[in-house]
């Protein structure tokens, strides 16, 4: 099964398989994307009717005559404004997903949305309720409603929300969430994201539980990166930076714990289970040890190592014997389980 995209001038979303004809899929598209997955598609559209007048003013007066005469005419305006047939250009959008199993809206009063990075099939996005009606005794002229309804639009509070290609919505409650920093497990159980520390902005993770009724805890302030440890709900993260160093952190069923203090070169492997970085370093000559972590052991790969590059499967490329002073290493291969050395007087890694 597969799909494409064709946006035209319109804009109108097309899909297709191969050997049939395209199929209209929406019109007044705003944005489309393939998923991670190579296989689904987000898009957003403009809502395809206008709002209805009548949605901008609550009617609530019983008793006409109780006003004077040109009360009575600003209210039998505003009435007959209503109940006009043309109504406002459409201000929301709605988001969908297409999967192989069809078309699902995901949310609706969106304002942007875009794929999560991963295997978890999430999307990300700011949303906002739908701006009250005012009441209609409470104003002289519809140009008052539409003041109303505007402003409520700009200045509204914007609400972040996380879900799933299935339409479960979940909303992140906190102030100041980062939305490029949200991460998902790829079992969909699990949402890491940062908010801003309202002392010295500071990045703050936060950790919520993707069940509907639980509350996000606050896991530790300072923090620089984070990343789920291959599929698994095992989230590392380093934090505390100053000065080239850190630390590092994992958090892992429902608790967190320091791995290592002044460490460099963090580094989690999206295909495996492991963390890799350089801890115990000598400031002087830029080596530390290299450790590769699973969440359980850490394992020693080698010492004096001056940099790496992971490659994949657990396998890396390191520089070992460094002089900073020639610019030149040894260059060491690790394939998962041993270490062996590949070439003398090297400069730097570049792998392809």
């Amino acid at each position: 099964w597969g799909i494409g995209i064709r946006l035209k001038f319109s804009p109108q979303l097309f899909k297709y398989a191969p050997g049939n004809a395209p199929q209209l899929v929406a019109e007044k598209v705003t944005y489309a994307e393939l998923m991670p997955n190579g296989q689904d598609v987000l898009y957003c559209a403009m809502r395809a009717k206008d709002s209805d007048l009548a949605q901008l003013i609550e009617d609530d007066i019983t008793d006409l005559s109780a006003y004077d005469e040109k009360r009575q005419a600003e209210i039998q305006e505003m009435r007959s404004k209503m109940s006009e047939e043309e109504g406002l250009d459409p201000i929301f959008q709605d988001c969908y997903v297409i999967t192989s199993a069809g078309t699902k809206k995901i949310q609706g009063a969106v304002v942007s949305a875009a794929s999560l990075e991963g295997k978890s099939g999430f999307v990300v996005g700011y949303s906002m309720d739908e701006p009250q009606a005012v009441k209609l005794s409470e104003i002289s002229s519809f140009d008052e409603a539409l003041y109303a309804y505007y402003s409520e639009l700009m200045y509204g509070e914007k609400q972040v929300f996380v879900a799933d290609k299935a339409g479960n919505v979940y909303t992140l409650q906190d102030k100041g969430v980062d939305p490029t920093s949200i991460k998902v497990s790829n079992d969909g159980k699990i949402a890491a994201y940062f908010v801003q520390g309202e002392r010295n902005g500071e990045n703050v993770l936060m950790v919520k539980a993707l069940d509907g009724k639980s509350e996000a805890v606050e896991v530790q302030k300072g923090v620089e990166t984070i990343s789920f440890l291959g599929d698994s709900e095992a989230l590392a993260y380093f934090y505390n930076y100053n000065g080239g160093l850190g630390s590092v952190g994992l958090f892992a069923e429902n608790a967190s714990q320091e791995i290592a203090q002044n460490a460099v070169g963090f580094y989690t492997s999206t295909d495996r289970k492991e963390m890799f970085y350089l801890a115990g370093l000598d400031t002087t000559t830029g080596r530390g040890t290299l450790i590769q972590y699973d969440g359980k052991e850490k394992r020693e790969i080698d010492q004096d190592v001056f940099s790496f590059q992971y490659k994949e499967n657990g396998k890396l490329a390191y520089l070992k014997n460094y002089d900073i002073n020639k610019e030149i290493g040894d260059l060491y291969y690790y394939d998962g389980k041993t270490t062996r050395l590949v070439d003398s007087g090297v400069t730097a890694i570049y792998m392809y």
